[in-house]
């Protein structure tokens, strides 16, 4: 169960983290430092607590997770003394501190610190304002990784109608937070969530982009998936003739077969993949799925497929099962998005690609 919520963490942090600065990089926005009202210029304290603020985000980056922490809390501290519990700043270094203990997998300590961040800016801005919003994108991810999905949710859902009510159905900064909200529906196997979210994650990226553009179809592929595990097959069918097609990789079989008894540990690198005499790659880093308790009781046995979109870096960014016992289908959707490739080119420049994985569940 707690690998589950790891690798919900893996898939949906590039998505979330793209529209919230204190996610992403941990530094004061510029309204929080305006926030001071000049008092930052006049404190001494204060200007220490913004060299240490950008020491703490250095170490961050470096991964030097317990130093960063030390400073945060030393940032928090003096903040509190100099501005009040309540005030703009001391939100962001809460923020900060909480990210530093979810990077340090901490996630209850992170949940309680965005949540009281949460409680400074809504009362010092309205529940409204973007900086909660941003703060939801925090709590979500620390309440994912504690094993609170539903929660999660509420965070994500929360931070979409704020930015709705603030920038417009159809803005950039809508459009990730309500591909975050979809993909973690989807990702719990909430499919009845998720299909309406993704039917407009189409709707706003076609019109904006056109229906050949990456972000697009990415969408649309992922609308389609939700479509089969719904059983409307008919509407997916008719979607499917939309997509561009991508560069196809062989099949890959999952090495070795996967039992009742699972295997946590990530299957050696070293799969050599080809595809129409142009391409070559290789698999980097693979994971077998957990083999579900369900299909214990049962001892349900048999071959998943899943169809894979590799990015341009060699991410993983869309797994859908497409056959075998559905009981199989989401471990081995979430597995599948854990692969790393060698990042594929043709004629010299980077590619999406796609492909397959088969996972075979025995006794």
């Amino acid at each position: 169960m707690k690998r589950q919520f790891l690798t919900l963490l893996i898939i949906l942090f590039p998505i979330v983290s793209s529209q919230s600065q204190t996610v992403a990089s941990p530094s004061p926005s510029t309204n929080e430092q305006n926030g001071t009202q000049g008092r930052a210029t006049q404190s001494s304290a204060l200007r220490e607590a913004n060299r240490l603020y950008a020491e703490s985000v250095k170490l961050y980056s470096q991964g030097k997770y317990d130093e960063a922490i030390t400073l945060a809390k030393r940032i928090l501290e003096i903040r509190e003394q100099e501005l009040g519990s309540e005030h703009q700043l001391v939100a962001a270094a809460l923020n900060n501190l909480a990210t530093f203990y979810r990077a340090k997998k901490k996630f209850k300590d992170a949940s309680s610190l965005y949540e009281q961040a949460l409680a400074i800016y809504e009362k010092a801005l309205g529940a409204d304002d973007l900086s909660v919003a941003r703060t939801l994108d925090g709590l979500a991810l620390a309440r994912i990784g504690a094993g609170k999905a539903d929660k999660a949710v509420e965070a994500l859902g929360r931070a979409l109608e704020i930015r709705e009510k603030k920038l417009g159905r159809e803005h950039a900064d809508v459009v990730r937070s309500l591909d975050s909200l979809a993909t973690l529906y989807r990702l719990i196997g909430k499919y009845d969530e998720a299909a309406p979210l993704f039917q407009r994650l189409v709707e706003i990226r076609e019109k904006t982009f056109g229906r050949d553009n990456s972000e697009s179809q990415l969408s649309l592929a992922n609308y389609t998936c939700v479509l089969r595990k719904l059983d409307r097959q008919g509407e997916a069918v008719l979607l499917e003739r939309r997509f561009r097609p991508e560069v196809e990789l062989k099949a890959i079989d999952q090495a070795p077969e996967i039992g009742m008894k699972g295997n946590d540990a990530p299957i050696p690198a070293g799969t050599n993949l080809t595809g129409s005499g142009i391409l070559k790659g290789e698999a980097s880093s693979r994971f077998t799925p957990p083999y579900p308790e369900a299909a214990v009781a049962q001892r349900v046995t048999g071959r998943v497929i899943v169809k894979i979109i590799v990015d341009e870096n060699g991410r993983v960014i869309y797994a859908c099962a497409e056959s075998g016992p559905s009981v199989f289908h989401l471990v081995s959707e979430q597995a599948a998005y854990r692969w790393r490739f060698t990042p594929m080119q043709l004629s010299g420049k980077p590619i999406r690609v796609s492909g397959t994985i088969s996972f075979n569940f025995v006794p």
